[in-house]
């Protein structure tokens, strides 16, 4: 679905949401682990969405073929899991 997509209903205006990816990254700048699909309105709810995740691994969020942010892990390096 195009970013920005929108659709009309008996004259009401709905914004689609997109559908990003949030990939786990560990050491070396490896994924680990399976891809998350996430619905959300714009970036912004996207990364806000992902700061949650960022615990133990660096995260990267995807839009299509664009990399919308890479939100660093919460937990220092030295006790990166990845």
């Amino acid at each position: 679905m195009p970013r920005d997509a929108v659709a009309t209903l008996n004259k009401r205006v709905f914004i689609m949401p997109t559908s990003y990816r949030f990939y786990n990254i560990g050491r070396g700048g490896h994924i680990i682990g399976d891809r998350e699909i996430v619905e959300c309105a714009d970036d912004k709810e996207a990364i806000k969405k992902a700061m949650l995740k960022a615990d133990h691994f660096d995260v990267e969020i995807w839009d299509e073929n664009r990399l919308v942010a890479r939100l660093p892990s919460s937990l220092p390096k030295e006790f990166d899991l990845g």
